[in-house]
């Protein structure tokens, strides 16, 4: 049996889909399981799938699909909402084609199913886990888990020994996301929680980010270690689990973190956590949420989004960063 699943394409969403794979892999032990992810994102699906099948973007994504029936996959599941991703599926030959019906898609797939409003305010993990019902797949939802192979780990352990960087004792910092301001804390006062860190525990703290990001972290954060750019995704998990602790905010990279079972602090604006928040028994988080699916584009929301966020204190993330990792 082939099992064909199309992850999502961030990398938060992609960390809430590894329990459908967990689910999957003991309903179907014998079957292979493949991800088909986009190409920053294998290193996500390292250990839940036998195969990751990268997934090209925009109109390539429909030439690629016929080129999969002689896989004669068995079953495919759409942990996406568009129609293109059903379109995608139903040209890969798939013999059933599991998914929600939105996004005018329904008549493409064998087993749609249509979300209900209970299954729409629920957590992200709990909206990709609810489809396996359809399949007969009814078990409780395990956490995510990631897993960090040989190659990540080696990756790791040579920045971190050029960073002279001791496993344990170092915190990761994640100060930026994909949307910018309107979920970001100010990148100064993560430096101001980093500073007192090192300051009363002697723990330094390494920033981390995109490539993009690495000029503004070093512009504001002075004197800290910024990895921004310097990682492969597989090489940051590889860092992340061997940290004491990670901090940022609603982002990927705590999604990750809390995978890891590594001590998390996330900061929380107008997004709403009880559907996002990082899953796991070591997460701590700070701001009230409030909006389940805001506009992020939208200039109202990012006005109310950085009163929210500007009014969490550096006290108050240092004080949860120390109580969290007294415990």
């Amino acid at each position: 049996m082939q099992i064909i699943v199309r992850a999502p394409n961030w990398l938060g969403d992609a960390v809430m889909a590894l329990p459908v794979f967990a689910a999957l892999r003991a309903a179907y032990p014998d079957a292979k399981i493949v991800a088909a992810a986009r190409e920053n994102l294998r290193a996500v699906f390292t250990g839940a799938a036998d195969e990751i099948l990268t997934v090209p973007r925009g109109a390539a994504l429909l030439k690629n699909a016929p080129a999969l029936r002689s896989r004669k996959i068995d079953l495919g599941i759409l942990l996406t909402n568009s129609f293109a991703t059903a379109a995608w599926l139903f040209l890969t030959g798939a013999k059933r084609r599991l998914g929600y019906a939105r996004d005018v898609r329904g008549f493409l797939l064998t087993d749609a199913v249509k979300p209900t409003p209970e299954i729409l305010a629920a957590h992200q993990a709990e909206y990709y886990f609810a489809l396996l019902k359809k399949i007969g797949v009814a078990q409780e939802m395990p956490a995510p888990r990631l897993t960090v192979d040989d190659a990540a780990a080696s990756e790791a352990a040579k920045f971190l020994a050029a960073k002279n960087l001791t496993a344990g004792n170092y915190a990761v910092i994640a100060p930026c996301s994909a949307f910018g301001a309107v979920k970001d804390w100010e990148l100064a006062r993560y430096a101001a929680v980093a500073a007192r860190l090192y300051a009363e525990r002697q723990i330094p703290a390494l920033f981390t980010g995109t490539a993009g990001q690495r000029e503004m972290i070093n512009a504001v954060a002075g004197d800290v270690i910024n990895a921004a750019g310097e990682l492969t995704l597989g090489g940051l998990f590889g860092v992340l689990r061997n940290a004491k602790f990670f901090l940022g905010g609603d982002s990927g990279a705590a999604h990750a973190a809390a995978a890891l079972a590594v001590p998390t602090v996330v900061i929380f604006g107008i997004t709403e956590p009880s559907r996002t928040r990082p899953l796991g028994g070591k997460v701590q988080l700070l701001g009230k949420g409030g909006l389940a699916t805001p506009d992020l584009r939208s200039p109202v929301m990012q006005r109310a989004a950085r009163r929210v966020l500007d009014a969490i204190t550096v006290e108050e993330v240092a004080d949860a960063v120390f109580n969290l990792i007294k415990n």
